[in-house]
């Protein structure tokens, strides 16, 4: 049976300002992607939290996380109910490399 370590680990999102992150000794900031078209943005923080899930499950570092996290946060608010952002993993792509300049 695999052990595993506990990590503390504390996030705090600020909107459209930012999220910081804290784990151990280190501290981060990731800066928002700011859409400056926004469609839609109500539940874009759930986005932000499905995205962060998805990269801390498979144990990476706490910066890739929040950048995904915020990035996919962001991806929501391109379209209307934000849910068209992730009809498939094509369109996603596109819209993070068109609104953010980032490869999913």
């Amino acid at each position: 049976m695999k052990k595993y370590a506990l990590k503390l680990t504390l996030l705090v999102e600020n909107g459209t300002n930012s999220v910081f992150g804290w784990e151990g000794m280190e501290i981060l900031h990731q800066p928002a992607f700011l859409n400056e078209n926004v469609v839609d943005c109500i539940s874009a923080g759930y986005s932000f939290n499905a995205g962060f899930t998805h990269k801390f499950i498979s144990d990476n570092s706490l910066a890739l996380c929040i950048e995904f996290g915020a990035l996919v946060g962001a991806v929501y608010t391109t379209n209307a109910c934000g849910t068209g952002a992730f009809a498939n993993m094509e369109i996603t792509s596109e819209l993070a490399t068109k609104y953010f300049n980032k490869i999913i």
